[in-house]
């Protein structure tokens, strides 16, 4: 979105859903640095860089099975946490966590 007039510039959902279509994803966002941390509904871990003209994806690594259900797909919907250079993830089962200094 453009800050100053609010005006969408782009949308997608195929950094979450990949070549699926979908009316809605989620994915739980927090920038670091000049780039964007993702935790996706799949599982996926994913570090963009998000701009005016779109996204670059940049690394994705599949870090936990979705064990919740929603609109009859598997989903995680839990937020996930950063600390010490590590994620944290968790879903119904398990909770991982992910060395982001690697």
């Amino acid at each position: 979105a453009d800050l100053l007039t609010g005006e969408r510039l782009w949308e997608t959902t195929e950094l979450i859903t990949g070549e699926r279509p979908a009316a809605h994803a989620t994915a739980f966002t927090v920038k670091n640095g000049n780039q964007f941390i993702l935790f996706t509904e799949k599982g996926d871990l994913v570090i963009t860089k998000l701009g005016r003209n779109g996204f670059r994806e940049i690394s994705r690594a599949h870090v936990i099975e979705p064990t919740g259900d929603a609109f009859g797909r598997p989903v995680v919907w839990t937020h996930p946490a950063y600390a010490s250079k590590c994620c944290f993830v968790r879903n119904d089962k398990e909770i991982i966590c992910v060395n982001m200094a690697e």
